[in-house]
Parts: C-alpha cells; sequence; structure tokens
C-alpha cells in the first residue's frame, strides 16, 4: 500500500500549509483518506470551494472505491446549483456504500430545492429500509423537512414524534415540535408525547419548556408556569423559558412571580430590552414606581429616542407626586411622537396636579383631537371639568363624544354631571335604563362619582331596581 506524505498527528493548520505547498509544487502523491476528508472539511467551512472541489477530486482520484468524497464533491456542487451533477455522484456513492445516510439525506435536499417533493419522499423511503436503525431519527427528520415546504403541518408533528419516540433527547426535533404544535393545536398529543419524553429524560429542559407552551396555549396557566420554572431551574441559561415563565405569570396577575422570572433572566443571560421592560410593568403593576422608574432610565440611556420609555419615566414620576419631573419626561415624549393621545392625556392629568388649569384643557382637547374614539380620554376629561365645576362644559364634552364612541362609563359620566348640575330627573330617568339594561355596571358610577355613595337617594334608587 502507498504511503501516505503526510506526518501523523499534525495540526489542522500544518496540514493545509504542507497540503498547499505540495500544490504549488504540483507535486501530489497518495495521501490518507482520513487527512484528506480532515483538508476538505477545513476548505468547506471557510467557504473556499474551488480549493473544496480540488480537494474532491483528488479523494476520487485515489480513493473511489470509498463513497465518502463522491458525497463530498455532491455536496460541493448541490451547494452552486449543479445539482444533476451532484445526482449522479450520489448514485455512484450508493454502489459504495448504500448505508450512508448523508447520501439519502443530501438527495432527498436537492429534490427539497427543486420542489420536487415526491422525490424527496421517495428517497428518504428508499433510505428507511437501508440506513441503519440508529440513524432513523435523522431520517424522520428529514421527512419533516420535506412536509413544512409542502405546508403539511400536521404531517411535520407527526414526522417529529416519529423522531423524539426514537430518540428522547434529539435536540432539533425538542428545538421544532413547539411551534409546530401551537400551529396545529395538537395539545393534547404533545402533553402526552412530552410525558414521555421526561419519563425518559426528567432532566430535558426543552421538553419541560415545550410542556409548558403547550399549556400555556391551552390557557392552562398554572401548570405551564410551573413547567417553565422547571425548565430554567434545569438550565440556568435558558432565556426563553424566563420570557415565557413570565408572561404566564403576567396572565396570572401574579407579577412578583414574573419580576422573579424576568431578573433570572437578567442575571443569567444579561440585557434585553423587552425583559427589562416587561420587568418595569411588573413594578408598576405591584406600585413599585421607583423600582420601575429605575429600569425605565436604564433603557431611556440606551434608546433615547424611545417615546414611550419617555412616556413611561413620566409617568413613574406622576405616580410619585414628581410633577415637573413628568411633565418634563412627557414632553420629550410628544416631542418625538406628537400624534399619541395618550401622552397629551397623561401631561394633561400632570397639568391638573400642578393646577395649570388653561394648559391641562388645551393639552386634554389636544389628546381629543387625535383620538376621537378613546373614551377613556372622553372620561378622563369630564372628570377634570367636573372637579372645577364646568358641569355645562362637561355635557357639551359628553354630547360630543356620544358621537364618537359609545361606553358604559360615558353613561354614568352623563349620569353624573346631570345630578350634579342639578337635573336630577333627567339623571335618575338614564340611571333607571341602564340599571334596567345592565344592573351589574352600576359600580362604574361609584367608581366616577364616590361622593354619590353617600347619596342616600341614589343608593336606594340603586337598590330598588336590584330585582
Amino acid at each position: 500500500m502507498e504511503q501516505s506524505n503526510f506526518d501523523e498527528n499534525k495540526s489542522i493548520p500544518a496540514l493545509i500549509s504542507q497540503f498547499e505547498r505540495m500544490l504549488k509544487r504540483d507535486d501530489i502523491s497518495f495521501f490518507d483518506l482520513k487527512e484528506l476528508e480532515e483538508i476538505f472539511d477545513y476548505y468547506d467551512e471557510k467557504n473556499q470551494i474551488e480549493k473544496a472541489l480540488e480537494v474532491s477530486n483528488i479523494g476520487l482520484s485515489q480513493h473511489g472505491y470509498s463513497a465518502s468524497f463522491y458525497i463530498k464533491k455532491a455536496h460541493i456542487l448541490s451547494r452552486i446549483s449543479h445539482r444533476e451533477e451532484a445526482l449522479e455522484l450520489l448514485d455512484k456513492a450508493i454502489i459504495y456504500d448504500a448505508s450512508d445516510i448523508d447520501i439519502y439525506l443530501l438527495k432527498s435536499n436537492i429534490f427539497l430545492d427543486e420542489k420536487d417533493f415526491e422525490a424527496a419522499i421517495d428517497i428518504l423511503n428508499e433510505a428507511y429500509n437501508n440506513i441503519d436503525p440508529q440513524d432513523k431519527e435523522e431520517i424522520y427528520l428529514a421527512f419533516a423537512n420535506v412536509y413544512e415546504e409542502q405546508e403539511a403541518y400536521d404531517k411535520v408533528f407527526y414526522a417529529l414524534r416519529k423522531t423524539l419516540r426514537q430518540n428522547p433527547d434529539n435536540e432539533e426535533g425538542l428545538d421544532r415540535i413547539w411551534s409546530i404544535v401551537e400551529f396545529t393545536e395538537k395539545y393534547d398529543e404533545s402533553i402526552a408525547l412530552h410525558n414521555w419524553v421526561l419519563d425518559e429524560n426528567p432532566y430535558s429542559h426543552q421538553a419541560w419548556f415545550n410542556l409548558g407552551h403547550t399549556y400555556l396555549c391551552k390557557k392552562e396557566y398554572n401548570l405551564a408556569e410551573e413547567a417553565f420554572d422547571f425548565a430554567f431551574t434545569i438550565n440556568e441559561k435558558f432565556g426563553l423559558a424566563y420570557r415565557e415563565g413570565g408572561e404566564t405569570n403576567i396572565l396570572l396577575k401574579d407579577y412578583t412571580a414574573a419580576i422573579n422570572c424576568y431578573t433570572g433572566f437578567i442575571e443569567n443571560i444579561g440585557f434585553d430590552a423587552d425583559i427589562f421592560y416587561n420587568l418595569a410593568y411588573c413594578f408598576e403593576k405591584i406600585d413599585e414606581y421607583k423600582s420601575a422608574l429605575e429600569v425605565y432610565l436604564q433603557l431611556s440611556s440606551k434608546d433615547p429616542q424611545n417615546s414611550d420609555y419617555h412616556f413611561r419615566i413620566g409617568n413613574c414620576y406622576l405616580e410619585l407626586d414628581k410633577e415637573v419631573a413628568a411633565i418634563t419626561s412627557l414632553l420629550r415624549a410628544i416631542e418625538l411622537e406628537d400624534s399619541n393621545a395618550l401622552y397629551y392625556a397623561t401631561l394633561g392629568e400632570a397639568y391638573i396636579r400642578i393646577e395649570e388649569i388653561e394648559e391641562a384643557d388645551k393639552i386634554f382637547r389636544k389628546a381629543l383631537e387625535l383620538d376621537t374614539g378613546n373614551s377613556e380620554i372622553w372620561v378622563d376629561y369630564v372628570s377634570f371639568l367636573v372637579e372645577y365645576e364646568e358641569y355645562d362644559i362637561a355635557l357639551e364634552a359628553l354630547k360630543l363624544a356620544d358621537e364618537y364612541c359609545d361606553s358604559r362609563e360615558l353613561d354614568y359620566s352623563n349620569i353624573g354631571v346631570l345630578y350634579l348640575k342639578g337635573r336630577h330627573k333627567e339623571a335618575m330617568i338614564l340611571l333607571q335604563v341602564i340599571l334596567e339594561e345592565d344592573y351589574d355596571s352600576h359600580y362604574l358610577l361609584f367608581e366616577l362619582f364616590p361622593e354619590f355613595l353617600d347619596d342616600h337617594q341614589i343608593t336606594t334608587f340603586i337598590s330598588i331596581h336590584k330585582f
């Protein structure tokens, strides 16, 4: 047997250097198959197509009895869209090793690139009967690729399920199946599958995540949260589990638990704008405005042109009774995005707090000009007018609001303003109509006008209309 010109145990750089010197001398002798494969892989990974093809041709001339370089050259040719030549080489490779799974996977991918789905399926079926049974999980994944191109998503799910039944630790199968479950809504089958996977490997963080995502899709939030917790406890670097766990806890209104998820993400993964934003939101929900403010300020320092950050900062300052700072931030938000009605409405509230009444009125009118269909802004504006006993203007505003939106809050605002203006009979007639239509909504009247809780006429009238 001919001897290799290469020294044994050479590093890859030394191997490449020696090979290229031989090319320059045009002195190509017999190469060891393994070393030649390493040289090919080096050029392939570096995307040096011409060099890789040159190595594959040398491999074919010296090791033509091996399927290896037929497959490697076909791989390169397929990448540069010489598919027919690649298929011919793969047909020859089968002669030398019909059990090599790479032959079938590459042929299937070529047919898939050509949108010849039937041929791709046929070659995978052929592979199924020839390859080592331990390799069948790769064939199932390849079937999933074809079915996904066909948009046959139910079949994708079942192919991935077969992959995991073959190997419950198959990373690609676990990574891909959770999104397919959501798309196909095969929730019960997913739960059964992932419980089986977890019986096989209780420490599979991806399986716990997939199970959690399935429960989340089914709106079984407590079970989802528990599964996500297992996922990031097993793998503390599993960012998506922290993210989904946080969102699930928000849906459960367990904002403290959500905060723990987001701080876990930050401690183990690092900065992420969405995570920081959600963290600040959760602090707001539990009235921890100082903590929320600190987070929003960090976000704003990284993205000072984000108007929403400035708005959130302003809102936190407002909740902390720092109206001047709030106004500064809200004006900056408006400077960056002057078409957002909510920004103006919140700024209007800030001006009310410092008793800049004319400015508050102007700002509220601007908010309503921008979003006439926003009932909440109309209600806030009317409440502002009521606070300063501008009942006539409030009634005019309510009449105008009725042209643009319909809400129970506006109905009760109208009743309250009429009553405060002394038009009790009109107010009671309207109240009777609403109570007969929707008695349970009467709490809104007391939210808008808390003083009515001590008004015997109103409380009695509401009581007698209960039944």
